[in-house]
C-alpha cells in the first residue's frame, strides 16, 4: 500500500457540463488515485457513459431522488472494501435515520 495517495475533490456543479469542459483530460493527464465529485446533477442511468467507463477506475454515484439535484460520486483507482452507497443515498434524500 502506497504511503500516500493524491486526492482530489471537486464540486463539479453538474458532471455533464464538466464533461463538455474537458473533465475527462484533466482526470487523465493527472495521477490521481482517488477523485470526488460533488453536486453531479444526474442521476445515475443519466451520467455519461465515458464517466462511467474510465479507464483505470472503479465509480460509486449516489445521487438525490429529485434529477438535476444534489449527487455525489467517487472515482477510485482501487476497488473499495465496502460501499456506503444506500446510507449515503438515505443521506441525500432526507431519509437517514441518526
Amino acid at each position: 500500500m502506497p504511503e500516500h495517495y493524491n486526492l482530489i475533490s471537486w464540486n463539479v456543479n453538474g458532471l455533464r457540463a464538466a464533461m463538455k469542459k474537458d473533465f475527462l483530460d484533466l482526470l487523465l493527464g493527472h495521477e490521481f488515485d482517488i477523485v470526488c465529485v460533488q453536486e453531479t446533477k444526474a442521476s445515475e442511468d443519466k451520467l455519461p457513459r465515458e464517466v462511467k467507463n474510465i479507464p483505470g477506475y472503479y465509480n460509486y454515484f449516489v445521487s438525490a431522488e429529485r434529477n438535476g439535484y444534489s449527487g455525489v460520486g467517487t472515482l477510485s483507482k482501487k476497488k473499495t472494501l465496502t460501499s456506503k452507497k444506500a446510507w449515503v443515498s438515505r443521506y441525500l434524500t432526507g431519509k437517514a435515520a441518526f
